[in-house]
């Protein structure tokens, strides 16, 4: 699944988005859970996307190894989740209990669709906060390198813990905007589990600016709905990917 180039046989995530919506318009059921069997799909870029698809969202920020949730525990489960009169929430939560901190699935975590928007709001006030900053340059670039990484993204909530927790950075207005962040996500990652060797994990990555990406695929980047919402930090991720 990608939003720019593409292989043959991929699918663009707004394709997938529009089949999801496209089956609930012809069946009038909307799903209660969305789970993705697949690599680092826990991102902030992703769940935006697909925020209008389900209610809750199971996803791991790492690599799977093997593609494998564990079916034979996860379906007698919900099974007794739902005799049990559970919620769908809780049921949610008891996926990603059982299968996120094993060394196929070492990330695991349930993300709140109906949190995103408040997501996006709050990393537009960090992006805003950035560009108004007078903080050395690259004092910030160190933020975007250092933080804890999945493949080629970071760890939204670590990134932000740095940002308040750091000596150096006497912005406050940063400070604030970075630890409002990490309020608005214990609201939208509801569950999350890890393997010991992924424990530097709060539940949902977002792609930093790493001075590598060519021109043209940022431009793709740039035309995903969170980036339309967001835009101070679109606009953040421009100034500090070209300079």
């Amino acid at each position: 699944m990608n939003s720019g180039k593409f292989e043959p046989g991929w699918m663009k995530i707004e394709d997938f988005r529009d089949a999801i919506i496209h089956a609930e318009n012809k069946t009038g059921k909307k799903l209660d859970i969305l789970a993705m069997e697949s690599c680092v799909m826990a991102n902030s870029e992703a769940a935006y996307e697909l925020k209008d698809t389900a209610r809750y969202y199971i996803a791991s920020e790492n690599l799977m190894q093997h593609f494998c949730l564990d079916y034979d525990k996860i379906f007698p489960e919900i099974d007794r989740q739902i005799s049990s009169n559970a919620d769908t929430r809780k049921i949610a939560e008891s996926v990603v209990k059982i299968n996120g901190h094993t060394e196929d699935v070492p990330t695991l975590s349930c993300i709140d669709f109906s949190k995103m928007d408040n997501l996006a709001k709050s990393l537009d006030e960090l992006g805003k906060a950035f560009i108004e900053s007078n903080e050395n340059f690259n004092n910030l670039k160190y933020f975007f390198r250092n933080t804890t990484s999945y493949h080629y993204l970071k760890d939204l909530g670590i990134f932000c813990k740095s940002i308040v927790e750091d000596k150096v950075i006497k912005d406050n207005n940063l400070k604030i905007k970075a630890w409002n962040i990490l309020e608005t996500l214990k609201d939208t990652v509801v569950a999350k589990e890890n393997a010991p060797d992924s424990k530097f994990t709060e539940g949902i990555t977002i792609d930093l600016p790493s001075y590598e990406y060519p021109k043209e695929a940022l431009n793709t980047f740039y035309d995903l709905d969170i980036m339309k919402k967001a835009k101070n930090w679109a606009e953040m991720t421009k100034r500090f990917n070209y300079n």
